[in-house]
């Protein structure tokens, strides 16, 4: 059995000694470090030791000044978590099973990326130790962020940290070319858990992924990819978890990703009209099948997990290992309340989708909608109501004031609005990995960030966030305390 992390516990170090390294090996262990003083939220930012920035070209701690539009100071950071290292979500205790990323992203590269300065055709150079794995021509090693990994729920399955996503994405707004350079630059970060779903595009997204994986050569260990059931047509037994939908859906879905298997198979949605021990019985089958490796359900209720994980125990059937909810700054009762319960008592785990809402917390929309962005979609029912609260309701000029103060104090912080999101994100101890979107490279590498910046987040700079947010859902009443 393994130890539970010392009081004692140097971030950047395994329980044991044994050399597992800090996000940045140019950077002091904390153990010897001298005390990093902690401001108050209103200490004056011009002051020493007020807000920091966080650059991802340095370590240091600069003091930088404060935005005259915003009032509050951020805290000093801190590093509570060690970046790189294995744990598994909702356990304060990561099992003692720390260990270094095996795709560590502190080599410096201050070299051009043409060939003519080179000598190499730095669109296709491999990666020493990582076969198949090519790097990105836009891409840069970023020091001081390291991909984490994380256990999905209780299973022993690793995902990163953050995965790629692919709704209104891949097969739609961005061409199959694009599609190729932001898995490649993914996978070159560390990144390996890719999402995708039937309905995307109408199959579309699916078959773009497919080959591009194809084309990029990757050995099928290296990772981890799920599908989604329930909407496959407008036939009647085309939607819905029907047990012959999940079978033809599923076969449907691994002919266009050309693939065996996936290794995760997530209903979409509930479906009140399908008996949940048929439902249970089709995801069982499909993976003695050998057509998946673990089932998932997303945007359930919490009660609907519970019945489903308590029927395929009774029935001797393999049970979901994971919930896949939107979560961001601005939507997370139900993550932050609801389910938590379910991830300590069944080991379930999280992939949260939408960590930007959209686009929303990135800040890009508090100038208007421009044409281009997921905003300016038509004729689609989520863009549509999204679009809707932000620009006409009173609702959205809240979130639009909140969404401006939290873009004042990534400025303060010397990270963007998105890897302050992102990394809000991260810091729930219950989230198996977050999935972002990215229509270009360039945003994959930017988005990556938000690892260091999470990891060097303290209790103070989180108190700064939610006076700002307003929005934490409030702990169960324990009527002994009455």
């Amino acid at each position: 059995m393994s130890s539970p992390r010392p009081p004692h516990y140097v971030p950047g170090r395994s329980p044991q000694g044994a050399g597992a390294m800090s996000i940045d090996d140019r950077q002091p262990s904390l153990a010897t470090d001298p005390p990093m003083s902690t401001p108050s939220p209103n200490y004056p930012a011009s002051q020493a030791g007020g807000p920091v920035a966080i650059s991802p070209e340095s370590t240091s701690h600069q003091p930088t000044s404060s935005s005259s539009r915003n009032s509050l100071a951020v805290p000093a950071l801190m590093n509570p978590y060690t970046a790189g290292n294995y744990y598994r979500p909702g356990c304060d205790d990561p099992a003692g099973r720390y260990s270094t990323s095996p795709r560590a992203l502190s080599v410096q590269t201050n070299a051009p990326h043409d060939s003519a300065a080179t000598g190499h055709d730095t669109n296709s150079l491999e990666v020493p130790g990582n076969k198949g794995l090519l790097r990105p021509h836009s891409a840069s090693p970023l020091p001081g962020v390291r991909m984490q990994y994380r256990y999905l729920g209780r299973s022993g399955l690793k995902v990163s940290a953050l995965g790629l996503g692919s709704w209104l994405t891949y097969g739609t707004q961005v061409s199959p070319e694009v599609t190729l350079q932001c898995l490649r630059t993914a996978h070159y970060l560390g990144i390996n858990y890719f999402d995708t779903a039937e309905i995307y595009a109408n199959g579309g997204c699916e078959s773009v992924l497919g080959r591009a994986i194809k084309n990029l050569g990757w050995d099928r260990s290296e990772f981890v990819i799920s599908t989604k059931l329930f909407w496959g047509g407008s036939g009647p037994n085309q939607r819905g978890l029907s047990r012959k939908h999940v079978v033809e859906g599923l076969r449907g879905s691994l002919d266009r990703l050309q693939l065996d298997y996936v290794d995760i198979v997530i209903a979409h949605r509930p479906d009140p009209d399908t008996p949940m021990e048929e439902v249970v019985r089709a995801f069982d089958f499909v993976i003695n099948r050998g057509q998946a490796l673990y089932w998932g359900t997303s945007e359930w209720s919490p009660a609907q997990v519970t019945q489903a994980i308590l029927l395929a125990d009774k029935l001797g059937l393999i049970k979901p290992v994971l919930e896949q909810p939107q979560y961001n700054m601005l939507n997370r009762e139900r993550v932050e309340q609801e389910y938590v319960p379910l991830c300590r008592e069944y080991g379930l785990g999280l992939t949260t989708w939408s960590p930007l809402l959209s686009g929303v917390l990135s800040g890009k929309y508090l100038q208007g909608i421009a044409e281009g962005t997921r905003l300016s979609m038509s004729r689609h029912v989520i863009v549509d109501r999204i679009r809707r609260t932000l620009v006409a309701t009173p609702e959205g000029q809240v979130t639009q004031t909140k969404v401006q103060r939290i873009a004042n104090i990534a400025e303060q912080l010397g990270c963007t609005p998105a890897q302050l999101a992102i990394a809000w994100c991260l810091r729930n101890r219950n989230v198996s990995c977050v999935l972002m979107g990215a229509t270009h490279p360039q945003q994959i590498e930017e988005n990556v960030v938000a690892l260091a910046i999470a990891n060097r987040m303290n209790g103070e700079w989180d108190a700064v966030l939610e006076e700002v947010l307003a929005n934490k859902p409030e702990s169960p009443f324990n009527y002994r305390d009455a």
